[in-house]
């Protein structure tokens, strides 16, 4: 997106953009009933996680970010009801980079290009279909999640599936995986260690997968593949 260099530019000579760095569980945005942010963030370099806040008051993953993603969106209407919006949190994942936008030249920004329009509009529409395929896949069994969501995770973090083997990196973990599928540790290290007995899993730290065989496995249990 050329925006970004744009708004490098922009935050050498104006308050309107603020370039900020972060690093693993640092607090980047939130949108809470304790703390709602003002600005629109833009995530540059490194990767992050939106937490949402559950009815048993904890902060629960929901969906890795990375570079090119925009959050904060809500902040860019003026008829949004506060009271429909999941309180939600962005925290880094690992060291990156992002810029926090005024509100106002966010607007300038969207009116003066068409391009940015398309993508905020593609970035809704992919959230939306998140939501739905995250309630869809709801229905399968943990061992079938695990499987998806491996390989949605390396999708989002950009990992290669060219090589033998897939290579996570060291913050998704056990814990991590428990937290994003609701489900508790031992759990997962029950479907993990199904994983490795079927020669899929090489490694769990860092998590290691086998390329060939994981896709074997997706496509005997999801018609997608």
């Amino acid at each position: 997106m050329n925006f970004l260099s744009h708004l490098s530019e922009e935050s050498r000579f104006q308050t309107s953009v603020v370039k900020a760095t972060f690093s693993s569980r640092k607090k980047l945005f939130e949108y809470s009933a304790l703390h709602k942010e003002k600005t629109i963030g833009v995530l540059e370099s490194g990767c992050a996680l939106i937490e949402i806040y559950d009815q048993r008051g904890y902060w629960m993953p929901q969906k890795i970010m990375k570079p090119i993603t925009i959050f904060g969106i809500e902040n860019l209407t003026e008829t949004f009801q506060e009271e429909n919006l999941m309180e939600y949190r962005v925290k880094g994942l690992e060291k990156g980079t992002f810029y926090k936008i005024n509100k106002d030249y966010m607007h300038l920004l969207i009116a003066t290009d068409p391009e940015l329009q398309q993508f905020i509009q593609n970035q809704l529409i992919n959230h939306l279909a998140n939501i739905s395929s995250r309630y869809h896949y709801s229905q399968y069994a943990l061992y079938q999640k695990l499987l998806l969501e491996l390989y949605r995770i390396a999708c989002d973090l950009d990992l290669s599936f060219e090589n033998k083997t897939i290579v996570f990196p060291t913050y998704i973990s056990i814990s991590f995986l428990a937290g994003y599928l609701r489900a508790g540790r031992n759990r997962i290290s029950e479907q993990l260690e199904e994983l490795a007995q079927e020669e899929i899993l090489l490694s769990r730290k860092p998590i290691t997968l086998v390329t060939r065989k994981l896709f074997q496995k997706l496509q005997e249990n999801f018609s997608s593949f």
